[in-house]
């Protein structure tokens, strides 16, 4: 079992977990390779053949696959946690990392949501039914939908007219 040690600060809370300076802290293999990078910390315990092991199954995707794990993890996040966002409001690194099982960077994560924000919307369905039976009303004359067509080049009859002006009750 992998451990950590916090080195330079006094006490450092990181995703819900107090460290404190020079006290080993046995951790899973996910958060000890979250960590090894992080020049706050000693990482021990990653040499071993199990922790070998685990980083063999571990498949860090790319590209959409990775942009869609890194949202199905926020969707994870437990909002109420204060730790699970960073001061702008974003998810934060580390409690994303734990969720995934492998680190991702500032960048990757902006990407990702980004991505979100900017799909595209749906194109709208037009009914195709309802435009042709318009225009086959138009063909022969017919009102369609309340609004009175006429033929190109005869003017709208007196009826017509006083059919389409707003009635004024008083």
């Amino acid at each position: 079992m992998p451990e950590v040690e916090l080195v330079g600060l006094h006490r450092l809370n990181v995703g819900g977990k107090v460290y404190e300076k020079g006290v080993k802290t046995p951790v899973d293999f996910a958060v000890a390779f979250a960590l090894q990078n992080n020049p706050r910390f000693k990482v021990t315990g990653l040499d071993t053949r199990e922790a070998l092991d685990y980083r063999e199954t571990q498949h860090r995707p790319s590209g959409k696959e990775l942009f869609d794990a890194i949202n199905d993890a926020n969707d994870r996040l437990d909002v109420d946690d204060d730790e699970s966002f960073d001061r702008s409001g974003k998810p934060a690194l580390d409690a994303l990392a734990r969720i995934l099982g492998y680190p991702i960077s500032r960048e990757e994560r902006d990407a990702a949501l980004n991505a979100v924000e900017k799909a595209p919307q749906a194109p709208k369905q037009v009914d195709t039914e309802e435009i042709k039976a318009a225009a086959a009303a138009a063909a022969v004359g017919k009102p369609t939908g309340g609004v009175h067509m006429k033929k190109a080049g005869k003017p709208a009859s007196a009826d017509e007219a006083a059919a389409d002006e707003p009635k004024v009750t008083v």
